[in-house]
């Protein structure tokens, strides 16, 4: 720690910013002491995964995310601490409804040609070796309307 009381060392970490961003509007939080007690975490073991040095369970993430009030430590947890999420789920960026808005927009405008390529696709019951390529573009498409999903919903969750 500096002489302002500042973790230096765990200062880029998700975990201590979001810490941090609690502790600005309940000052119980600038203390890890405190926090153990409030998310039911030992302190060591908050300061070892604000150092990064472990890797929570994913008890801890619900009990950090809830305390926090920091609903993206939820995605964060899945997208880069667990290996099944991190396989299957999309990570968000903390932005704003507007933001999340024009970014859906912008990935529905081609819908309608989407559904016409699975359809001409599975109409035979199956991909064949030269549809794959376009059904990756598909799952890429997919998968980043699966992201703004993720985003409206933690972003609605902080509004909770």
């Amino acid at each position: 720690m500096n002489m302002s009381g500042k973790a230096t060392k765990a200062a880029n970490s998700v975990w201590y910013k979001a810490r941090m961003r609690m502790a600005e509007k309940d000052s119980r939080f600038c203390s890890r002491e405190i926090t153990s007690m409030l998310v039911g975490i030992e302190r060591t073991r908050i300061a070892q995964i604000e150092l990064q040095n472990v890797i929570p369970h994913p008890d801890e993430c619900i009990s950090m995310a809830e305390q926090y009030k920091a609903p993206e430590l939820l995605n964060y947890c899945c997208t880069r601490c667990c290996p099944i999420g991190m396989l299957d789920v999309e990570p968000v960026e903390g932005i704003d409804i507007d933001r999340i808005t024009v970014k859906f927009l912008n990935a529905t405008a081609d819908i309608a040609d989407i559904e016409r390529a699975i359809l001409r696709i599975a109409s035979d019951g199956k991909v064949s070796v030269d549809e794959i390529p376009k059904m990756n573009e598909i799952l890429a498409k997919l998968k980043e309307l699966s992201r703004i999903k993720n985003e409206i919903a933690v972003y609605m969750r902080k509004l909770v």
